[in-house]
């Protein structure tokens, strides 16, 4: 997946396999706030050609100077990051909120083909995500949830 995250007038155009997870990376990283703009679907390769396409507003690295053609780009690009669990502020609490909701967008998978995937009805997946997003879900339910769909869960004490 391509990403662009906006921070101030810059914009990273970059690629991950798990969107999620490197934004959570890039919001510890990065001494500004950052906001997912939108991400669209690619890879690599896909990732460079926007970085020549866009090499008249480069700035450093990964970064460009959010541009009216990057801005074009973007608004008529298929945008995924609803489905990728990203809300209208760009960076979604989701992964901490609901776990194994972001689990399955972040899969790609909808809620009919994580059901069918781990073997349950598409209403008692979405009663579990419910359950999870209430913090009234068992720790056995979502390991097993998050293994059907490829998830591994690490369960983590912080020093106090």
């Amino acid at each position: 997946m391509i990403y662009f995250i906006k921070s101030e007038r810059y914009v990273k155009i970059g690629y991950s396999a798990n969107p999620i997870k490197r934004v959570a990376q890039l919001k510890v990283s990065i001494p500004y706030h950052i906001k997912v703009v939108c991400i669209i679907s690619g890879g690599l390769s896909d990732e460079r050609n926007l970085h020549k396409k866009f090499m008249s507003s480069h700035y450093r690295g990964e970064w460009f100077y959010l541009s009216d053609e990057i801005v074009d780009y973007m608004d008529n690009a298929k945008n995924l990051m609803w489905q990728m669990g990203f809300d209208e502020e760009g960076i979604s609490d989701l992964y901490e909120m609901n776990p194994l909701k972001a689990l399955r967008l972040s899969k790609g998978y909808s809620l009919e083909e994580a059901a069918d995937k781990m073997g349950v009805t598409k209403q008692s997946l979405r009663e579990a995500e419910i359950r999870c997003f209430q913090g009234k879900i068992t720790i056995n339910a979502l390991a097993r949830y998050g293994k059907a769909i490829g998830g591994k869960l690490q369960y983590r004490f912080k020093q106090g």
